[in-house]
């Protein structure tokens, strides 16, 4: 793994979409964001975080899986269909494999709550970054 360094010197330049429903998740999840990403929008659910999608541009996506209105599967796949962004599950469940299996989905990254530092900054390091 590259140093701290150069993880924020690779990430510190993108954009994150980041959707989750738990205010408080979110708020622990954002002080560690902070510190890797330049420009954060929050949604708290799929829909929403579409609508941002559709009008930003956004580097990585980071999403919950279980949200109203709109969850993380059905935001996955509509933004899968126009876009080849890395995406990061960020789920309570560990159940990647089988997860994304069922679901034929592309998914770069499945991280468990709470959130692993270090398991983070492996997955930020191994980030492919697309253009």
């Amino acid at each position: 793994m590259n140093s701290l360094e150069a993880i924020i010197e690779k990430s510190k330049h993108l954009t994150l979409l980041y959707v989750e429903d738990n205010k408080d998740v979110v708020d622990a999840s954002i002080s560690v964001f902070e510190e890797f990403f330049s420009k954060i929008f929050v949604a708290r659910n799929g829909a929403d975080a579409l609508e941002i999608f559709q009008t930003q541009s956004i580097d990585l996506l980071i999403t919950d899986v279980n949200m109203p209105v709109m969850n993380g599967l059905e935001l996955i796949k509509n933004i899968q269909k126009v876009s080849n962004i890395p995406i990061w599950i960020f789920s309570a469940h560990d159940s990647s494999d089988e997860f994304i299996r069922k679901n034929n989905l592309s998914i770069d990254t499945y991280l468990t709550k709470p959130i692993s530092i270090d398991l983070f900054l492996n997955a930020l390091d191994a980030l492919p970054l697309r253009s």
